[in-house]
């Protein structure tokens, strides 16, 4: 009873009064301190019960592996399952779902598979666990084909399943896939649209639990549709929620802030207020990445002091923001200033906001000085050289320019590009460039070449290089083109990469999103872009 009620002192000072011990009251400890998230506890107590030469049983393994969770111990969850594999237990169904949950927890992807292979019975408990570790770890792909897995096993996916789902869609901007899950939820009742009717005869835990795992629902729900671009649909979703909390709050800013769409974020910003949901470091942290790609100087330092109003401390992301815009908006020696009082060690990102400000505004003395620092952060940071490259090109630096990009060439890491049609993520690399499947993209992108140049649009593509020529080497025009021919007229395009666009690819987009009528959602290791009637939502400032 105590130890249920979290009365974890007293439980413990009556447990240490009995004058027999047995596997009922070790039992009722453990979970009592794996309940209350208390995993060392719990797991202290595993030791001690074994060194009492009192056997564990099932419980005792089962609520012992949700130690092993609560702590993130793969050694220890390892140790754990050795006993279980002793007494036979690795096929219960209980065991093997919590083994799954513990070793996905515990980034070990592989064993939890393995034990998940090997269950015989396999339910949404399992499914879930394993699509959550995919979704969490960045490995979105495989939570995907996970999810239609369980669909051929039979399996009806809940909304933690679903949750997990979304976020998945999320990471790797699959809008389609995102769409459809959406309507598998409402088709199948779970996504419940009044849900505080409906189940109004339920006990108040089993209420506040529903309640939970449907504003998650929702939650993930904003967040996928603002991180795929489809910010009207995010914000339909939150209109339509019986509440939100700080995570809808800040998904729906996020989505917009991606956008550049500052005015709506200030907006939603007072709307939090109005009601009472108080911001956190990930709001401002919104707040202040719409203020640096639209060049707000003013607005950036008057939330940037806000934040201390709200007993919040600036991290080094926000300081982040506020010197890459200072940079940007020609103050260099206030973002200067900034970097050299700021309460943490600069970043990498920090001082290639530097590099980046230098570049624009001619400044090789300070370049010099920050491309040094970012090296000795890390001495093979490809973005680095590029930025320094440029400035010495800029400055007519000749042999310098050369020497870094010699350097260059032997750090640049491949380009990707992920391009979601019909729910199917298709994958390009630079490598297809020579690929003989892809001559159809190659003579589109040509196509598009000969248009710019007959709308005498020089001043689309960079002079320093031959476009024409090396184009189908970035991987997210083969991407954007095989979206353009493989998709309706006016739909919307959606592109994922693993490294900065460049200007030039920045350009052709832009100008096909005009010529096509297409809007482009462009997502890439540093920004966040939207082109739309030949304008791009991060305002050049990325």
């Amino acid at each position: 009873m105590f130890a249920k009620c979290g009365s974890l002192m007293e439980a413990l000072q009556i447990f240490n009064e009995l004058p027999k011990r047995t596997i009922v009251s070790w039992n009722a400890l453990i979970a009592g301190y794996v309940e209350h998230g208390h995993g060392n506890d719990a797991l202290n107590c595993f030791d001690q019960m074994q060194l009492d030469c009192m056997s564990p049983d099932a419980s005792t393994l089962n609520c012992s592996l949700k130690a092993c969770g609560l702590i993130r111990s793969s050694i220890k969850s390892q140790v754990v399952h050795s006993e279980i594999v002793k007494k036979g237990l690795e096929q219960s169904y209980l065991i093997g779902n919590t083994l799954v949950d513990v070793y996905v927890k515990c980034n070990l992807l592989a064993d939890g598979r393995y034990v998940f292979d090997r269950q015989k019975v396999r339910n949404v408990i399992s499914w879930t666990a394993l699509i959550s570790g995919y979704a969490d770890r960045g490995v979105s792909r495989d939570a995907l084909d996970c999810l239609e897995e369980m669909e051929v096993d039979g399996v009806v996916p809940n909304a933690v399943t679903m949750t997990c789902s979304l976020k998945a869609c999320s990471n790797i901007g699959a809008i389609d896939v995102g769409q459809a899950l959406h309507a598998q939820t409402v088709k199948r009742g779970i996504l419940y649209t009044d849900y505080s009717d409906r189940f109004s005869k339920i006990g108040d835990k089993a209420f506040h639990e529903l309640a939970t795992e449907q504003l998650q629902l929702e939650n993930a729900l904003v967040d996928m549709y603002g991180k795929c671009g489809n910010v009207l649909d995010a914000h339909d979703v939150f209109g339509s929620m019986p509440m939100h909390d700080l995570v809808s709050w800040n998904a729906l800013i996020t989505g917009y802030s991606r956008q550049g769409h500052a005015e709506i974020v200030f907006e939603l910003f007072d709307g939090m207020a109005e009601e009472a949901v108080h911001p956190d470091e990930i709001t401002f942290l919104s707040i202040l990445s719409v203020c640096s790609h639209a060049g707000l100087v003013q607005k950036a330092r008057s939330y940037f002091k806000a934040m201390t109003e709200y007993n919040l401390s600036p991290k080094s992301e926000h300081y982040n923001c506020v010197i890459d815009l200072l940079g940007r908006a020609g103050q260099i020696l206030e973002a200067t200033e900034m970097l050299e009082r700021m309460p943490y060690q600069p970043t990498i990102f920090a001082w290639c906001s530097m590099l980046g400000a230098c570049r624009k505004w001619g400044n090789v003395k300070l370049g010099q000085h920050a491309f040094e620092c970012v090296l000795r952060l890390d001495s093979q940071h490809a973005a680095a050289f590029m930025l320094m490259f440029s400035i010495y090109v800029d400055a007519c630096m000749w042999e310098e320019a050369k020497k870094v990009e010699e350097a260059l060439q032997a750090l640049k890491q491949p380009g990707q590009s992920l391009v979601d049609i019909f729910g199917v993520v298709h994958t390009f690399c630079e490598e297809d460039v020579d690929n003989m499947r892809h001559k159809e993209l190659h003579a589109k992108l040509r196509e598009v070449y000969l248009e710019m140049e007959k709308r005498d649009s020089t001043n689309v593509l960079t002079k320093t290089s031959n476009s024409i020529n090396c184009s189908c080497k970035h991987s997210e025009r083969l991407a954007l083109v095989y979206g353009l021919l493989n998709t309706s007229e006016r739909s919307q395009i959606h592109i994922v990469k693993n490294v900065p666009i460049c200007e030039d690819c920045h350009n052709v987009m832009t100008f096909i999103s005009r010529t096509e009528r297409r809007k482009i959602v462009f997502k890439d290791k540093i920004c966040y872009h939207e082109f739309k009637n030949g304008k791009c939502s991060c305002g050049y400032y990325c």
